[in-house]
């Protein structure tokens, strides 16, 4: 066995009693949450509640931001899809829309004259 491999499976060992130790492997929680999300993740469409829960925000949430996209009241929308009346996300679009970063507002300088608001690029 070379010196990398004996090293690699020391790491290994250790990550392996650290997890142990914490009860990384006795979660029944985690274990529960991990299957639930290995299950999804094996889905190509999901419903609001499903992708609510993978996001780690309320259906209700999920709903507001499907109403925003609707309205056009979003620089952003989320993606999904109507099926004449059931929403459902497409698994591969809302990942790909969680790692787009949000558009920033640009900053305006405005200063006050007279009671009033001027923008100061006019000033």
């Amino acid at each position: 066995m070379s010196t990398a491999d004996a090293l690699e499976q020391g790491v290994e060992q250790i990550v392996v009693r650290v997890l142990e130790r914490m009860g990384y492997f006795d979660d029944a929680e985690a274990n529960e949450y991990r299957r639930k999300l290995a299950l999804l993740y094996a889905k190509d469409f999901w419903k609001p509640a499903e992708a609510a829960f993978v996001l780690g925000c309320s259906d209700t949430h999920l709903r507001n931001l499907v109403k925003k996209a609707q309205a056009g009241q979003t620089a952003r929308p989320i993606p999904f899809l109507d099926l004449d009346g059931a929403i459902v996300f497409r698994r591969e679009a809302l990942l790909e829309w969680t790692n787009q970063p949000k558009p920033r507002i640009a900053a305006v300088n405005v200063a006050r004259r007279g009671g009033g608001a001027v923008d100061s690029a006019r000033s």
